[in-house]
């Protein structure tokens, strides 16, 4: 996948990656989305096998699309020069089995993701969509008519972490030590359904709420 397509210089220093970090080259596909509403947008990049991402200002138009043809972050085109006009950012999840549980999440945020939304200061939406097993389109965004405590909700987003990886860890085991007791084993979709579970509740916990923030799951993949 690696080398194909140019660099548009577009590319901010801060990605979709783990801590805002990754990939640093984007691949401006604006041409071929324009046009499109942010749903038609999401509907066309979900099943995508590398990360793409969506910049869209107040009035629903796509201000700059592209990828970084990377499968675990997309660069953020902070360097387009309608940047400034950001309101809502989405991106798609690449849904990924491996042997490692933790990469197996497409769907849901990253402390990554909503830290990036705080830190661009996005007056939208962080929105990311996936097709894995169980995984739908996901909302983060300021709870309208409610003061946001950004610094209260970045303590608990570094502290849900650590704490949801290491619950999930233990749930998994939990399943497999059942499981080993029929002679069964834990089938990788059900793991990936486990730990996403658990991820989840980081961003539907009441500290979230309290923040002034809010997380909405649509449970349907093309809608």
């Amino acid at each position: 996948m690696g080398g194909r397509g140019a660099n548009s210089g577009y590319g901010g220093g801060m990605s979709t990656g783990n801590n805002g970090r990754g990939p640093s080259r984007f691949i401006d596909k604006t041409a071929k989305y324009k046009g499109m509403t942010m749903h038609q947008f999401e509907n066309a990049i979900r099943d995508k096998k590398v990360e793409y991402i969506g910049i869209y200002d107040k009035d629903g138009k796509l201000i700059v699309a592209g990828t970084s043809e990377n499968s675990h972050a997309v660069a953020i085109p902070r360097h387009h020069p309608d940047f400034d006009k950001a309101y809502t950012l989405t991106h798609n999840h690449p849904y990924a089995p491996s042997d490692d549980p933790e990469r197996m999440i497409g769907g849901t945020f990253s402390t990554a993701d909503v830290r990036n939304h705080i830190k661009l200061d996005l007056k939208g939406e962080t929105r990311a969509v996936s097709n894995g097993p169980n995984e739908n389109t996901y909302i983060f965004r300021a709870k309208p008519g409610v003061k946001q405590d950004t610094a209260a909700f970045l303590k608990h987003a570094d502290q849900a972490d650590a704490s949801w990886r290491a619950a999930a860890r233990l749930t998994v085991k939990s399943a497999e030590d059942r499981l080993a007791k029929q002679k069964r084993a834990l089938p990788t979709r059900r793991e990936n359904q486990i730990i996403l579970g658990v991820a989840k509740h980081a961003w539907k916990s009441d500290e979230v709420a309290k923040s002034g923030y809010e997380y909405v799951e649509i449970k349907k993949k093309h809608w």
